[in-house]
């Protein structure tokens, strides 16, 4: 005796449990990888510092700057360029992290100077700290132990340093005479 045809709907019905039972079992899966994918990623990439050890700033031993600047052999000036940490209730925080960081060489034997951009990601060694990025040695010691971690890491002397703020950059500019910039529309931003 032949099965009776199943209707539409009853078919529909069985093709519907099939795919939620799929479901059921692909989306636990699905989120266990991606928990174990970012977890994998997070640790690494993460810095090597845990905030459970605490860290002490070191005395900068960096000779104050007199001008004008009498150069007579090679002086290497480390160039650091500072973020603003805000947090949630719109206020300044107190570590921030060097977004910028760059060694001018002044060398008045050659009458030349030289620069090198040293990307913020760099992994180094940080004294007294141990392997991280390299910007992270301002949040962990400010600019003086930024200096011995960028000596130490390029085996050259920093002799100075100029740690520059977010309002910096417009101030230099203002100071040498500006930048004329003519808009033609008004422009409105809200933010």
């Amino acid at each position: 005796m032949p099965t009776p045809r199943r209707s539409f709907r009853e078919r529909l019905r069985e093709s519907w449990w099939v795919y939620a039972r799929w479901l059921i079992v692909a989306v636990p899966i699905l989120g266990l990888g991606f928990g174990f994918g970012m977890a994998l990623f997070v640790f690494t990439h993460a810095g090597t510092y845990t905030g459970s050890e605490e860290v002490t700033r070191p005395a900068p031993q960096i000779t104050s700057f007199t001008w004008p600047l009498r150069l007579g052999t090679r002086v290497n000036v480390l160039i650091i360029g500072v973020d603003v940490t805000i947090n949630e209730r719109r206020q300044v925080g107190p570590i921030a992290r060097s977004d910028t960081l760059m060694l001018a060489s002044f060398d008045p034997g050659g009458n030349r100077i030289s620069a090198l951009s040293i990307p913020r990601d760099t992994r180094v060694m940080i004294p007294g700290v141990g392997e991280s990025k390299v910007n992270a040695a301002y949040a962990f010691g400010g600019p003086g132990l930024t200096v011995r971690t960028v000596a130490s890491f390029l085996r050259v002397p920093v002799h100075y340093y100029v740690k520059l703020g977010p309002q910096s950059f417009a101030r230099i500019i203002d100071a040498i005479g500006g930048v004329e910039i003519d808009v033609e529309k008004d422009m409105k931003y809200t933010d």
